[in-house]
């Protein structure tokens, strides 16, 4: 490959990096929109720390009526990214079908998305989505945590197994 196909990499990733944020955050507006009537929404689409301190990479904030949302509700409007970050794990390995420039980007564009899984899956700060969704449950958020590694890893590796084979043959 030639020096400005990886340029061009090298510049897709903040691209890629803002339109899976601003997807991630969106679609717990969608979701919110869909369960409740919503206003004053504000949107924090870059790396920030709030008034208290908090660090978010992004963030988005509305309001509603807390007395229309049920429990279920406020856990389907903490897990609207995680419904996007499946469809990355399932179209990461698609890869293989494209040619060698167009696979980096597709790996590029998806593996933003399985980045975005990662850090969700994860929810270490008591504000993660995936600790709030746990608690709307009411469940371990462990159950949450695994089912997304085991998706992530899943996906990479039939990824990339699917390319050795590709290369082998």
């Amino acid at each position: 490959m030639h020096w400005y196909s990886w340029l061009l990499y090298i510049l897709e990733l903040p691209l890629v990096w803002f339109l899976w944020t601003s997807a991630h955050e969106a679609s717990h507006v969608i979701a919110s929109g869909i369960v409740a009537k919503i206003t004053d929404v504000k949107w924090w689409l870059y790396p920030h720390r709030d008034e208290q301190g908090n660090f978010y990479f992004a963030k988005v904030q509305w309001s509603w009526d807390p007395n229309t949302v049920k429990p279920n509700d406020l856990a389907i409007t903490y897990l609207a990214p995680r419904f996007m970050n499946v469809i990355a794990a399932l179209a990461l390995p698609f890869a293989v079908l494209f040619p060698l420039p167009w696979m980096i980007a597709w790996i590029i564009f998806w593996g933003a998305g399985i980045v975005d899984f990662f850090v969700g899956s994860m929810g270490i700060s008591e504000y993660s989505d995936l600790k709030r969704a746990a608690a709307a449950l009411n469940i371990n958020p462990n159950m949450i945590r695994v089912a997304g590694f085991a998706s992530i890893t899943l996906s990479v590796v039939l990824c990339f197994l699917l390319i050795g084979i590709s290369y082998a043959s």
